[in-house]
């Protein structure tokens, strides 16, 4: 029997009842929303279509890939709205999030690396935990060759090279933004409802047999699901559901767009909403001497202070004076030794 064909996609082996534990888009989850497409068109705020696939091989990263568009989509469209604070636009262009088309956009590789994409694919839930654990970073930092080089670039090399900066770096990213998912059913009220705050990361069959009109129709293939891609309008006029993929058309002239039959059968998709973070401006920093540790907070003083143990240093941090162990920057020895000292810092923890 010929092995079935598939882009990336695996589906949710949970159960109905872990599923639930879930966020459902229409429910009151507490997520705040901002309406950002009235007319639930997002086609014309879709990013500048990329590629899942090289030269020499594919990612099968395109629960990734899509996932990755429908954030830069928002972002993109919080920014042309105003809805993004001058702070958090002028971090992100100096840390290269704005890209020379003057643009969000974040690493697609890096998503599908750290959100353990494998030969076989990957989960819509995997990769969308993985912005909000672990967070993105610009493609700039973390590109995708996909042209002829030599020597060659596989999938190793894709899967491969990533640097304790880039983890900081996203770190950085999910303290400033909070990236929450929604699932919602590929039903037409639902869909249209939901796209009024963000295009749907939707999952399908790729592809079904495709009309002398550019659209593709259902056939019996497509009760399966194997690609996950972004729907991006749902055309009720027309009869016709837009889709935004990483593969271009090369049967219309659409690009990376494709259209879908009113009937054509889809399965599980998530809304996105992007949520700006308060950064709190008056937390200490911390440091430590290379291969040492000691470590130490530094205030608006300048002033370095020996956090005394690990009791104090879980304290101070659970009360929100400085971060986690991961924030900790390394120094060389002669540089703190020439830091001004404070006090020790000694918590009494009871």
């Amino acid at each position: 029997m010929p092995e079935e064909l598939n882009f990336g996609l695996i589906e949710d082996p949970r159960s109905e009842g872990e599923k639930q534990r879930d966020y459902i888009f229409g429910a009151d989850n507490g997520i705040s929303k901002v309406e950002l497409y009235p007319n639930s068109n997002c086609n014309p705020f879709m990013p500048v279509g990329e590629k899942q696939h090289a030269f020499y091989f594919d990612s099968m990263g395109c629960v990734s890939f899509s996932y990755n568009n429908v954030i830069e989509a928002t972002m993109n469209r919080k920014i042309s709205l105003g809805l993004i604070t001058l702070e958090n636009i002028t971090w992100l262009n100096d840390n290269g999030y704005i890209d020379e088309n003057g643009e969000f956009n974040s690493s697609d590789r890096w998503l599908a690396l750290v959100s353990e994409t494998t030969k076989s694919g990957n989960y819509q839930w995997k990769v969308a935990e993985a912005v909000r654990k672990i967070g993105l970073i610009p493609e700039s930092m973390f590109p995708f060759p996909k042209e002829y080089s030599d020597p060659k670039f596989l999938w190793k090399d894709f899967y491969s090279g990533t640097t304790l900066e880039m983890y900081a770096l996203a770190k950085e990213f999910t303290k400033r933004f909070d990236v929450n998912y929604e699932w919602v059913e590929a039903k037409h009220d639902l869909m249209i409802a939901a796209m009024k705050y963000s295009a749907i990361q939707i999952t399908c069959y790729a592809y079904s047999k495709i009309g002398s009109d550019g659209i593709y129709y259902n056939s019996p293939e497509a009760k399966r699901r194997n690609h996950a891609v972004v729907a991006s309008n749902e055309e009720e006029a027309k009869n016709i559901r837009w889709l935004f993929d990483t593969y271009v058309d090369r049967n219309t002239d659409e690009g990376y767009f494709k259209k879908m039959a009113w009937d054509y059968i889809f399965g599980s998709g998530l809304q996105v909403t992007v949520t700006e973070l308060n950064i709190k401006e008056d937390t200490m920093k911390l440091f430590k001497g290379v291969d040492k540790t000691e470590v130490y907070a530094v205030g608006k003083d300048n002033k370095l202070r020996h956090i005394i143990n690990e009791a104090t240093f879980n304290q101070g941090n659970e009360a929100g004076l400085w971060g986690g162990w991961d924030e900790i920057e390394e120094k060389e020895e002669s540089e703190i030794n020439q830091m001004e000292k404070g006090n020790s810092i000694a918590f009494i923890i009871n």
